[in-house]
């Protein structure tokens, strides 16, 4: 488990209301879809980027159209809190899903870019690039006499 995970089990460390960056904020509003399959994707491998039209992007965004969005809301909720340790319960879940479901996109996304570094594109942050290892060593054996 990495330091970050640990210093911050147990609770959220991005709190449901505060002030989001802008662009973030008017993407999420007008097209929670896409925030929604970021995350979804850093659920299942934080290292593969998300596609723009993901199968995750187009059941999100009908089920908001049609009302529904409470409950896929509510699993991604419940799978971030089981992962980290968060207390809660699934009816408290789902009723903040249904009541605030733009600031539940943005902290479920904001929360995993937080305990994951995630980068660009949904990827994880490679805080080194490759390190060799060093070539191979044949080592003499003493001579028996």
């Amino acid at each position: 488990m990495a330091q970050n995970e640990k210093s911050a089990q147990g609770q959220w460390t991005n709190s449901l209301i505060r002030f989001f960056p802008c662009g973030f904020f008017w993407k999420t509003q007008c097209c929670p879809c896409y925030t929604f399959a970021d995350t979804a994707q850093r659920l299942r491998d934080p290292t593969v980027p998300t596609e723009e039209h993901s199968r995750d992007c187009v059941e999100f965004g009908r089920a908001y159209c049609i009302g529904t969005y409470a409950s896929p809301l509510k699993e991604h909720r419940k799978e971030i809190r089981e992962r980290y340790g968060i207390p809660g319960t699934s009816s408290n879940d789902f009723w903040v899903s249904c009541c605030c479901p733009g600031c539940v996109v943005m902290q479920h996304e904001d929360e995993l870019k937080a305990r994951l570094g995630a980068g660009v594109g949904g990827a994880a942050v490679v805080s080194e690039g490759y390190q060799p290892t060093g070539g191979m060593q044949v080592q003499q054996q003493p001579q028996q006499q």
